[in-house]
């Protein structure tokens, strides 16, 4: 008896040729895993991003020169695991968060437009986080040194562009750019 019911059940999941297949199997369809061509790939594209961050982190000296662009890389730092392990930790966060965000919150977007608003929603709370945390910063150590605080005071870019925090943002950004590459991908 018991075979019979698996044998009905199988059944119902699977939609026979006439029939069409039900929203819950499509929604399965499309929210596979990722295979392990598609991880090797996002694993390669990790390794690649994170040489062009240390490569561009390195060439700072010389980007500075360039209006706009010197202030969105840190410098290489060696004195501190946190510039080096910051990018690796952004990228697969943000890697998986967008498989995250699509199931959980049943996203009618576009894959592309779903990337798109991870994006710009990413580097927007990120920078409102550390001004956030640097204001505070900040503010603490005025009000112990029993100074006055000032607008003046909190130097956002020229910490941000020295902070291990910038390269956590470069990496969350490439970790977006890599899901969606390994999205188009047909492995």
């Amino acid at each position: 008896m018991e075979k019979k019911e698996e044998h009905n059940s199988e059944q119902e999941q699977k939609p026979s040729e006439g029939q069409k297949p039900s929203e819950e199997q499509k929604v399965d369809k499309e929210q596979k895993p990722l295979s392990t061509n598609k991880l090797i790939v996002a694993g390669v594209i990790c390794i690649v991003a994170y040489v062009v961050i240390l490569l561009l982190s390195a060439a700072r000296a010389q980007l500075l020169g360039i209006p706009f662009i010197g202030a969105f890389f840190a410098p290489l730092g060696f004195e501190s695991p946190m510039f080096w392990v910051m990018p690796f930790f952004a990228f697969f966060a943000l890697f998986f968060l967008i498989d995250w965000i699509k199931k959980g919150f049943e996203s009618k977007l576009s894959f592309a437009m779903l990337c798109l608003a991870v994006f710009a929603i990413f580097v927007a709370c990120s920078l409102a986080a550390y001004y956030v945390a640097l204001y505070w910063y900040i503010s603490n150590f005025a009000s112990l040194q029993g100074i006055e605080m000032t607008p003046d005071m909190v130097d956002f870019w020229g910490k941000l562009s020295n902070s291990a925090f910038l390269l956590f943002i470069w990496g969350g950004m490439f970790g977006i750019l890599a899901r969606y590459i390994v999205e188009k991908i047909n492995l």
